[in-house]
């Protein structure tokens, strides 16, 4: 990142950020690159149904049938343990989202000073879009047409 000037940039004003911030907030970063893609859209979804403020954040999550299985904090910690997949469990990827506490912290698996310019995604997103689709009511004849774009 230090060689590039736009990544430097990016770097510096997420530091500023963490700097002012750090004494009443915690911050996260979550580099997944794929994923926005679903983040954005479901953003502009949520803009168009519910008057969703997109301009200013994605949205990472929409559907709240992944939530009756893992509402809260509590019943993760207690499902998780069970889970031999961990974080690429459906239901924790129905409701998680993995994330770095530290910008330059080289102790996650996919710390933001090493994806940050050439992205990081897990796992194939195929047919997700398709099923977020298709629960916001899109008829079945449109998806497949949609999610090529």
């Amino acid at each position: 990142v230090s060689k590039d000037p736009h990544g430097r940039h990016c770097f510096e004003l997420m530091l500023e950020n963490e700097a002012k911030l750090c004494g009443e907030w915690a911050v996260f970063y979550h580099s997944y690159s794929a994923a926005a893609l679903l983040y954005e859209v479901q953003a502009a979804i949520a803009n168009v149904l519910f008057r969703f403020k997109s301009q200013f954040a994605a949205l990472p999550r929409l559907l709240y049938e992944p939530f009756l299985v893992v509402p809260d904090a509590p019943a993760m910690l207690e499902r998780f343990p069970a889970w031999p997949d961990r974080d690429h469990n459906h239901e924790f990827r129905g409701v998680g989202l993995c994330a770095t506490s530290g910008l330059l912290a080289p102790d996650s698996e996919a710390p933001p000073k090493s994806v940050f310019l050439s992205g990081y995604s897990v796992g194939p997103l195929k047919g997700v879009l398709a099923r977020l689709l298709a629960e916001c009511g899109v008829p079945p004849a449109k998806v497949p047409a949609l999610e090529k774009r």
